[in-house]
This record gives structure tokens, sequence and C-alpha cells, in this order.
């Protein structure tokens, strides 16, 4: 996560003061944006390697082929950020974390805050359920990158097949012989758009941590702003 972005979310979240016992307004936008931001980084990433397995399997071997692959990239990401926020709020609240906490009238030990055992829409239920959160923010994040190259048949999806072939005919001296049908051009680019593209890309980018999410948990700075919310 970078420092700035978390700065600054906390500092916006210390100007307002908070009365309500569950995640609200700006706890829920708050924490929502934090994600969203967090993943922007390994987001670009997977686009990027998109792009070089493009540029790799499909493009003439010029200096320029790489900047061409990311162009054509480009509108994909753009989609992708289009609706990373709606989507990841839907997914955590209330998708998963909502409604509250109390048993009987009374809130069970831990909650609403800080750490709450109790599945419901308060930051302590963030806190306690911090893996399970985690988890909904990678998949949300990985779906949203898939279904940006969905359908096969799309629009988007027609216009990069044309823009390589069309990249492939204006360099096709470069090939050196590489004769590909634009048939098999397109097949190519399916098997690099396959059905899990979002989730095997970003999972790369996660593991890097070591564990499953490991560098795409900030549990500590996570917490730490989560329990900035009462």
């Amino acid at each position: 996560m970078r420092a700035g972005f978390l700065l600054a979310t906390l500092l916006s979240a210390s100007l307002f003061p908070h009365a309500a016992t569950a995640c609200e307004g700006p706890c829920i936008t708050g924490i929502t944006a934090a994600f969203v931001g967090n993943y922007s980084e390994p987001v670009q990433k997977v686009y990027a390697d998109i792009a070089l397995s493009i540029t790799r399997a499909l493009l003439p071997p010029t200096p320029s082929a790489i900047g061409l692959a990311g162009r054509m990239i480009e509108p994909f990401l753009e989609a992708y950020e289009r609706d990373a926020y709606s989507r990841a709020e839907q997914a955590i609240f209330p998708g998963f974390f909502h409604g509250k906490c109390q048993r009987d009238g009374v809130d069970p030990p831990g909650c609403p805050i800080p750490d709450c055992a109790v599945i419901c829409g308060t930051p302590g239920s963030l806190v306690h359920f911090y893996s399970t959160l985690t988890w909904i923010a990678f998949n949300t994040t990985a779906d949203g990158i898939t279904d940006t190259f969905r359908p096969a048949h799309s629009k988007p999806r027609a216009q990069l097949l044309q823009a390589v072939l069309s990249a492939r005919r204006t360099h096709a001296r470069d090939y050196h012989g590489a004769f590909m049908s634009d048939k098999h051009v397109e097949g190519v680019l399916d098997d690099i758009l396959k059905k899990d593209v979002g989730r095997d890309g970003l999972a790369k980018e996660c593991q890097k941590g070591g564990d499953a999410l490991g560098a795409c948990s900030w549990k500590g700075p996570m917490v730490e702003f989560i329990s900035t919310f009462p």
C-alpha cells in the first residue's frame, strides 16, 4: 500500500466524527477506496503482463511492439478502473459484512469494536474476519480484470484482434517468415485471454509475498485504518 494514500485516507477519516456503531458512510467509502487503491499497482502489472504476452506471441520483434500492445490493452484497464469501486463496495458491503452484531439486543464481546467474532457490518467484524476480507477483495479484483475481456466476441475484444492483425500486416517483413493465419492469431489471443486471466495474473503478483496473498494483505496498515472507525 502506498504510504501517501494511507496517510491521506487516515487524515480524512480523523476529520469526521463517527457516532454510528456500524460501518456506514465514510467507513464504507474509506475502506472500499483503500482496497481499490492498494490493488491499483498489482492490477496495472497484470495488464502490463498481458500486453507483454501479446507482444511476445503475436507482434513483430521491434522496439515499438511493447508500447503498441500497451496501447491496445489500455481500454481494458480503463474499463476495469471505471467499475472497480462499485464492484468492491458491493462485494464487501453488503455482500458479506452487513447488519448489526447484537444477539437478543446485546452486543457480544468485542462488538462493534475492536475485535468482533460475529459476521456483521461493524469495523470490529472486519478486523476479526480480516483474512476473509482480503479474499473478498482479491476475488472481486481478479473477477473484475477477467470480466473486462468478456465475452470473447465483444466489441472491445474484436477491436483488440483487429489491432493485432493490422500490426502484423503493417510489419509483415519483420516476422522473418513466422506466418500465422488470421484464425491462428485469434486462437493464440484467446489462449492469452483465457478464462481465468485475471485470477492467474493477480495471484502471480500477490504471491510474491510468500503465502497465498502475502503481497496483497496489507494487514497491519489496514487493520489500523479500519480500527479508526467506531
